[in-house]
């Protein structure tokens, strides 16, 4: 109504506010109260170096593109590539939220009472679902550039390769968070600070070479492939406990790539457009 920046600005505070309301709202008793337990006072400081050091990386690893795009891309890309992002991140809120209020609960119940069929479990939970999700992921990013010519002008094209390239991120985000929810079930966090040691050891290595090469598509590849090292431990820890099935993790890549050429490959022949 009033064509203003701080429409989004107010905006996300009245939403951060509602929420907190509701949250509390909700509930009987919601409130909680302050207490001193000594015997829980180590396992705290246990789980705070876990989950201290690894919310300070993810901050960086969540907002790392937006500062190096920042350099090298002009304002009105930067903008293109925020509304390819705010798009993406639908897809990332379900990726994210599946492994971890969903598929933990069961890894987490089956570990306690038949630690025995977990790797029947894991598979069984998240199979069918992320393969489907894999495929639509794929579709989307191969019908990326349709996507914004239909919602935008010709000025916004360049949205299209952005958001395919972020979908790349989503799809590889379907191996490694369910792999890092069902070894955190099974006692092992420490693997979510590694991951992100390790997406921080890709991102110190692969931008000041991607950046040296002046192309700001290798950049974006970059960000994009940030699960890459993550996906290869994950695997490995899989294995050590056993539950590694290494063709159904294999599976989400194809099924991926299977939706994106497709889809690709029909919009292209009846929908031509120029990458």
């Amino acid at each position: 109504i009033y064509r203003s920046h701080w429409a989004i600005i107010v905006g996300m505070f009245v939403n951060g506010m509602l929420r907190l309301i509701f949250s509390y709202s909700f509930y009987a008793n919601p409130f909680r109260k302050f207490k001193v337990v000594k015997t829980y006072f180590p396992e705290f400081i246990a789980f705070a170096k876990i989950v201290l050091p690894t919310s300070i990386i993810t901050i960086f690893i969540a907002q790392g593109d937006k500062l190096v795009l920042a350099k090298l891309l002009t304002m009105g890309q930067l903008g293109i590539y925020y509304i390819a992002f705010n798009m993406s991140s639908a897809i990332q809120g379900l990726i994210s939220s599946l492994p971890y209020k969903v598929f933990y609960p069961i890894y987490s119940e089956v570990v306690r009472d038949r630690p025995h069929s977990l790797h029947e479990e894991f598979y069984k939970s998240k199979t069918k679902i992320l393969w489907a999700l894999c495929f639509a992921i794929g579709i989307a990013s191969g019908s990326a550039n349709l996507i914004f010519e239909i919602l935008y002008d010709d000025r916004y094209i360049q949205g299209g390769l952005f958001f395919s390239l972020l979908l790349i991120h989503s799809a590889l985000c379907t191996i490694t968070y369910p792999a890092e929810s069902c070894l955190i079930a099974t006692g092992i966090t420490k693997v979510v600070l590694i991951n992100n040691l390790l997406r921080l050891a890709w991102i110190a290595v692969g931008v000041p070479f991607s950046v040296s090469t002046g192309n700001n598509v290798i950049v974006l590849i970059v960000f994009s492939t940030i699960e890459i090292l993550p996906i290869f431990y994950m695997l490995r820890e899989l294995h050590k406990k056993d539950i590694l099935n290494l063709t159904f993790e294999i599976v989400n890549v194809v099924c991926f790539t299977i939706g994106f050429l497709v889809t690709f490959y029909i919009i292209t022949h009846l929908y031509p457009f120029s990458l």
